[in-house]
């Protein structure tokens, strides 16, 4: 099992895959793989992975899995599955990751614009989530 890191809620995990067959040689699955995410009590993700550069480099996938509000303080474990075109070889790929306290399930600000109007200053921010958000009167 590999270990992928520590993180805290707004951060993405980066989860990389790359497909062999029974030789040891990189091909392509016949479907994409699936990853499955569970903390200690139950399943959080089930979804498939995407292919990184399908005429570059042969079976590489790899997807970046933003930590929100399903995720928690706590240890985490992701399987990786894949099933080759023949059927005959199966993948399987393990790890853990955990999450610690800090940050905000809405992640980071990533771009802010501040103005000013007579009746109030107003921030509005939008965050890794894709959220958009505007505050009145903010202070330092």
């Amino acid at each position: 099992m590999t270990y992928l890191g520590r993180y805290q809620l707004g951060q993405e995990l980066v989860v990389s895959l790359a497909c062999l067959d029974a030789d040891g040689v990189a091909t392509l699955p016949d479907r994409p793989p699936r990853m499955k995410i569970w903390s200690s009590s139950a399943k959080v993700v089930n979804k498939d992975i995407p292919i990184m550069d399908r005429y570059g480099t042969t079976g590489y996938f790899s997807f970046r899995q933003f930590l929100g509000s399903d995720f928690a303080a706590g240890w985490y474990t992701v399987i990786l599955l894949y099933t080759l075109a023949s059927g005959t070889h199966v993948g399987v790929q393990a790890g853990s990751f955990e999450v610690v306290a800090g940050g905000h399930s809405d992640g980071n600000i990533i771009s802010m614009c501040y103005y000013t109007r007579p009746h109030a200053d107003f921030c509005v921010t939008h965050l890794d989530s894709g959220k958009i958000q505007q505050r009145r009167n903010p202070s330092a």
